[in-house]
């Protein structure tokens, strides 16, 4: 009897592994893109590693010079199909702080091939997005300055100098 039910477990564990065997199996991989998503900025005067630029402003509100072009972005890439986001931000809220409590405010242009910010006051962040893209892009931005106080507010400033940092950030979508 015992031989019996020996047989028998031996005759389930054959037939249980034949259940499983196969003729061909499956086998799959997956590979993962990562995001390259980033921007380079240049000044005007192609020192990669000081982007600050001087301004005359009394030149851009007197003068026949209406905007300045500050900045360039040599590199504007992302290989994100959900496109990307430009943010411009201003630690001083589009205001060039000087002397005391003097202040001249401005805005920002910033255009490329795929993102277009036209009159950036900057007292908020401003932003716009790319849109779906199917493949890496890269284009040269050019970033815009234009005085917006007027003519008897920049008469009225004192001598010094006036600054604020503008941060430009992309991001994927």
């Amino acid at each position: 009897m015992k031989m019996i039910k020996t047989l028998a477990a031996v005759s389930a564990l054959a037939f249980s592994v034949n259940a499983f065997a196969a003729s061909q199996g499956a086998l799959t991989i997956t590979g993962v893109v990562g995001n390259n998503t980033y921007l380079s900025l240049t000044s005007m005067g192609g020192n990669d590693a000081n982007v600050d630029q001087t301004l005359n402003v009394d030149q851009i509100v007197n003068g026949t010079v209406t905007s300045k072009t500050f900045a360039n972005i040599f590199h504007e890439v992302s290989n994100s199909t959900g496109g990307y986001k430009i943010t411009v931000a201003s630690a001083q809220a589009g205001e060039l702080r000087g002397p005391g409590t003097a202040k001249v405010k401005y805005s920002l242009d910033y255009s490329s091939a795929k993102i277009s910010i036209a009159d950036c006051a900057l007292t908020a962040a401003c932003e716009a997005s790319s849109g779906g893209l199917t493949a890496k892009t890269s284009s040269a931005v050019s970033v815009v300055v234009k005085a917006t106080s007027t003519t008897a507010e920049i008469a009225a400033l004192p001598s010094g100098t006036y600054s604020d940092v503008v941060t430009v950030t992309i991001a994927a979508q």
